[in-house]
């Protein structure tokens, strides 16, 4: 969560136990008619003001609402390791915004936590009850869309309670902190908060304080917005286990509850779900949405989660200055975006925002919801920002605040691997003028000795930068216990209080350097997820049970790695001797950045620290994804649409552009970053009346895509004479290749043979020979090559000894080839090499002018045309497979897209390390 947000969202709560004669309230005497073993507790409710509001939906004020009569303060108490129901507490007075509670003070040390729940209804609850067991018997029906109408709102049900227990024996004030159960959802077109003026480039003034104004887009409009895969039933309160300080970080779903539905039923199935979304309809087309969609927590992100079983929105709108009538569909993700397309996905979380910004959208989206719904990107380009509808540690008192950015803050037991100082930092505001000299200056008191010193810890307070620094008094290394101590910040009449806990440690046990293994796919300015972790194996003499472990990755090029827990003697395996092994997983956290400020990304290594007496370490090998590429495809026959140039709505191109194959999905097979369509790789094509006449390139176009699009690939299909209008197009292709380009060369006989042998010859050398072969039906040329060849043992799978098919019957062939200057694949039946590449140059060439030919962006792996002609084939989630049923017989396989997947993988490797550099100058091929 972006923490500059945390104090400027409007719509939170905080209730305040205010006992007599504390200092921030004004004083409260105690009622002559009240016994003396009760006190009265007055929880006062701070709201904060209104806003205004565009729309027909609710307000600021109904938004925060409470109705007076469904107010429930209960009172917890503990017992043992757990906290049973005691007693519901007698609300005296209730005269909103202020609530006077009557309750007993404490038997003894006895110690109770107070839970307020608000728009709620009553339960019958036993006295003896299991504190969870209680509030999950407080539900509500989510069906159909929340009732957010200004006129007469349905009430959001709230939930809070005393971070820790306490004992009620006299005066003393505490915190509520009010969380709604509901999340809202608002979606608009480029959000003046998060984005510069379009026009002028200039900040918006009000950015800090104004979350819903827009600057809208001239090009599209919103005009209506399905919800789909919402929960049917919510819980009214949530648990401390889902929360991180005063932050909601889980959800927390009844088991009961079914997917919610337009229709306000509830149905049990994914499939019943998405044909009745939550549909929201705007009365005229607009530039945004809010305050009106408002939804219950929904989904535990896991390895299971995918684009077809999370939340997401479907947006419809109008594409292009002129549009009014027709409206096309977009999908948009509860998601962290990365140019465009989902990086990760996102719980809903009570009591969060969800901004949808949509910044751009590059064309008309799809023509049916359901065909948005299920699609793997679109020509949308939005990021969501989230953030907790709850001021952490914000206090304000008059016209005077004082805030603090975290109230629980941990130092390590010793310093460990490369730092040289165990501190943490924190940053306060305050809008007093403190500057550290007498009278204008904090008033410090630490738990442990009522002092300003603490039995553990050092404070340095910088008044001008407007921090706090913590650093132990020493090592904690003699035991497996925390050192904990708090202080209160004191100032006029505002106070807070930070706590500081020292990690501990008496632990030995060594990790496996041998066993290291990192997982997951790794992308510069793409932030880890789930399946990016680091397994370690660690070993023992004896068993280690209960005792807590902490395992991490300092910090480098902005990620690190944690694993933290207690060894569990169920999960130790013996390795005899006395000797046991337990299997850690370190998670990952943080966004890769190139601190070194090189062009390539190097693989680096991190080191892994734990906390135990000594002090060994190990060490992981980090390996980073590509950077995004752009290819030139040159062909005459793109106008047919096979895909032999990779052309739109084609099977090779479908390939290219689906994450799964080449993107920064935690699944995809190639890790390189995409562009800002969602795209691994930008594809220009030169084909008829688009730079070349004819068959016939057009030299000077060429030249000129050179030095304006500036390609890192170039792929040829059919059908292509080199022999160029207006210059020397075989020159300049070969000066491509000399400067770093990767030229992947699909050509046989057609048109020209000539000016297919010349290209070769260029590059190979003017000693080869080639020449073309009618080959009948019989089309199969079986891959050879060395296991550590990208090419033949890719990424995409070990294609050695497998068959790749023709397209048609006509195979180009080279004889003459230097052994020591060539790397050879595959050759025809008569021992002409119709599959090689230069050694040591970036160039690649095939034969067969079809070898990715398919018309369709989804074939399966039988072709029902012809079985002699487009061996290309990919599955419906545009993943390569082999293709069956191929040649005359029907009887044989084909690797085509496979094979290909390979020496696409091989081009974006040779180009990321040893690619043509376009830097420098403003035309690379002048």
């Amino acid at each position: 969560m972006d923490k500059k947000y945390i104090k400027s969202v409007i719509g939170s709560f905080v209730l305040t136990l205010i006992i007599p004669f504390v200092s921030c309230s004004d004083e409260y005497t105690v009622s002559d008619n009240i016994s003396n073993d009760k006190v009265l507790v007055e929880l006062c409710l701070n709201v904060p003001g209104l806003t205004s509001n565009s729309t027909r939906s609710m307000s600021t004020a109904q938004e925060s609402g409470i109705d007076d009569t469904k107010i429930q303060v209960l009172v917890f108490e503990k017992s043992g390791n757990a906290e049973v129901f005691s007693y519901q507490a007698d609300i005296t007075n209730k005269n909103l915004p202020n609530i006077t509670l009557q309750v007993p003070v404490s038997e003894g040390s006895k110690q109770y936590r107070l839970v307020v729940l608000a728009n709620v209804e009553p339960e019958t609850i036993t006295e003896g009850s299991n504190k969870e067991s209680v509030l999950q018997q407080f539900t509500f029906s989510c069906l159909g869309k929340w009732n957010a109408s200004n006129s007469n709102p349905a009430p959001i049900p709230m939930w809070g309670e005393l971070s820790e227990l306490i004992t009620i024996t006299n005066n003393r004030s505490a915190n509520i902190l009010l969380h709604r159960a509901l999340a809202r959802v608002d979606i608009g077109l480029l959000y003046k908060f998060n984005n510069p003026d379009p026009v002028s480039g200039a900040e918006y003034d009000q950015k800090e304080t104004d979350k819903e104004s827009v600057y809208g887009l001239d090009h599209f409009k919103i005009k209506d917005i399905r919800v789909y895969r919402t929960k049917s039933q919510a819980y009214a309160a949530s648990s401390e286990d889902n929360m991180s300080g005063n932050e909601i970080i889980m959800p927390s779903i009844p088991a009961s509850a079914n997917y919610n539905t337009g229709s306000g039923t509830a149905v049990g199935t994914l499939e019943n779900a998405d044909s009745d979304p939550l549909l929201y309809t705007l009365p005229a087309a607009g530039n945004s949405y809010i305050r009106e969609i408002y939804v219950p927590e929904s989904n535990l992100i896991d390895s299971q989660s995918d684009m077809d079983n999370v939340p997401c929105l479907v947006i419809g709108g109008y594409y292009g200055t002129t549009n009014t009538t027709e409206v096309t569909y977009y999908r948009a993700d509860f998601a962290t975006y990365n140019n465009g397309t989902v990086s990760s996905y996102r719980p809903i979380l009570r009591n969060h925002q969800y901004v949808f910004d949509i910044k751009t959208v590059n064309g008309p989206g799809f023509e049916t919801p359901e065909q948005a719904l299920h699609s793997i990107s679109s020509p949308m380009k939005l990021n969501i920002v989230e953030w907790n509808q709850i001021p952490l540690g914000f206090y304000v008192q008059g016209h005077y605040f004082l805030s603090v950015e975290e109230n629980t803050i941990w130092l390590e037991a010793r310093i460990q691997g490369d730092l040289t100082e165990n501190s943490y930092t924190v940053s306060y505001q305050t809008n007093l003028a403190l500057d550290g000299t007498a009278g204008n200056e904090f008033t410090t008191l630490w738990a442990s000795t009522g002092t300003s010193s603490s039995s553990y810890f050092n404070q340095t307070i910088d008044y001008v930068n407007k921090t706090i620094k913590f650093t132990p008094l020493s090592d904690n290394t003699t035991a497996n216990e925390l050192r904990t101590d708090t202080i209160r910040l004191i100032v006029e009449n505002l106070e807070l209080n930070i706590t500081v806990k020292q990690k501990g440690f008496n632990l030995n046990y060594t990790i496996d350097c041998e066993s290291v293994k990192v997982n997951g796919k790794y992308r510069e300015n793409v932030s880890l997820n789930y399946s990016n972790y680091i397994e370690v194996k660690v070993k023992t003499q004896g068993f280690l049970n209960g005792e807590t472990y902490e395992i991490k990755t300092l910090e480098k090029n902005g990620i690190y790695f944690l694993g933290s827990g207690t060894f569990n003697r169920a999960d130790a395996t013996p390795l005899g001797n006395g000797k046991f092994e337990y299997t850690i997983k370190l998670e990952g956290y943080g966004t890769p950045v190139n601190e070194d400020g090189t062009d390539v990304f190097k693989p680096f290594n991190v080191t892994i620290v734990k906390n135990t007496v000594n002090n060994e370490y190990c060490s992981a090998r980090i390996i980073i994804g590509y950077k995004t590429k752009r290819i030139l495809t040159i062909g005459a026959n793109a106008a047919y649409r096979y895909g032999y140039m990779l052309e739109p709505n084609t099977a090779s191109r479908a390939f290219v552009d689906a994450s799964v194959n080449f993107g920064v999905d935690p699944n995809s097979i190639v890790t390189i970053e995409e562009n800002q369509y969602g795209n691994a790789f930008t594809i220009d094509v030169m084909t008829v009346e688009k730079g070349m006449f004819g068959e016939i390139i057009d030299y000077n176009y060429l030249k000129n895509k050179l030095n304006t699009f500036k390609p890192e690939i170039i792929l040829t299909g059919q059908a292509i004479n080199y022999n160029s209008s207006g210059g020397d197009a075989i020159q300049l292709l070969s000066d491509f290749v000399d400067a770093g380009g990767v030229f992947i060369m699909c050509n046989e006989y057609y048109p020209d043979m000539s000016s297919i042998n010349s290209m070769v010859q260029k590059i190979m050398g003017t000693g080869v020979i080639g020449t073309n072969q009618s080959i009948g039906s019989d089309q199969l040329f079986t891959l050879s090559g060395d296991e550590n060849d990208m090419i033949v043992n890719g990424p995409f799978g070990d294609m050695r000894g497998k068959q790749w098919g023709a397209d048609g019957h006509e195979m180009q062939g080279f004889l003459n080839l230097s052994d020591s200057e060539s790397i050879i694949y595959s050759s025809r039946t008569d021992g002409y090499i119709n599959m090689f590449r230069h050694a040591t140059k970036p160039f690649f060439f095939i034969g067969e002018g079809g070898f990715i030919s398919n018309p369709q962006r989804y074939i399966g792996e039988a072709y029902q045309g012809s079985y002699v002609y487009c061996p290309f084939a990919i599955d419906e989630t545009y993943s390569p497979i082999p293709r069956v049923n191929y040649t005359v017989n029907m009887s044989s396989i084909v690797y085509n897209s496979q094979i290909f997947g390979n020496i696409l993988a091989w081009a974006v490797d040779w180009s990321e390390m040893n690619g043509i550099d376009y830097s420098g100058t403003d035309k690379k091929f002048p």
